[in-house]
């Protein structure tokens, strides 16, 4: 009997969605329409190249409205089994501000982009298959993706929207089958001097870190 191989899976898929072109490199991301259906049914608003995602957010009608995330949770208006609650915003402001305390909204809406594809096929997983599969996205280069953020960043900002664009997630599929897209983008902010200001997410289900490929 043959076993599923997640490490075979993923040097094998990884030929065909990181390549060159002029010496740089390019990576195969999921690229979304921008539908307005998807937004009335889910609340999720989508962007070429990107997805948002409230890590904490209350159902529709209900408020945070405490500067202090510990009080706003723990208020009797939040409820933890029915509003939506994920640690993404304050590890972010730990990481970039040394403490978690008023000011974590700014890192309370992130945008999300996805690398195609992945190294597992969860039966759980919600991401479209097309996806996971390898069979939908576009080419872009790094220095593409970044531009394309910091362009949303910028609109956010100039409408007065300050806690939109200070996060950009790096999801799949397998983000780490093109590690080489992470450490780009790190790079490009350092330059820039907004390491301090933006914060790149990831996640992996690790089976990269074992394939010869990566290393």
């Amino acid at each position: 009997m043959n076993l599923f191989n997640p490490i075979e899976r993923m040097t094998k898929m990884r030929k065909n969605h990181v390549k060159k072109r002029n010496n740089k490199n390019l990576y195969r991301i999921a690229t979304y329409e921008k539908s307005r259906m998807r937004e009335r049914i889910t609340g999720e608003i989508e962007y070429d190249y990107f997805r948002d995602f409230i890590p904490i957010k209350p159902k529709a009608g209900r408020k945070i409205n405490d500067n202090n995330l510990l009080k706003a949770l723990n208020a009797p208006d939040f409820d933890i089994y029915v509003d939506t609650i994920f640690d993404y915003p304050q590890i972010i402001q730990k990481k970039l501000e040394g403490g978690v305390d008023a000011g974590w909204q700014k890192y309370n809406y992130i945008l999300t982009m996805q690398v195609s594809p992945c190294s597992f096929m969860c039966w759980h997983c919600y991401v479209d298959r097309a996806l996971r599969e390898g069979k939908m996205g576009t080419w872009i280069s790094s220095e593409e993706l970044l531009d394309s953020f910091l362009n949303e960043r910028k609109r956010f900002h100039e409408n007065g929207e300050i806690d939109k664009g200070n996060v950009l997630r790096i999801s799949g599929g397998e983000p780490f089958i093109a590690p080489e897209l992470h450490l780009e983008c790190l790079n490009i902010l350092k330059e820039m001097g907004l390491d301090r200001k933006i914060f790149i997410w990831t996640e992996t289900n690790i089976s990269p870190f074992f394939s010869d490929e990566i290393h």
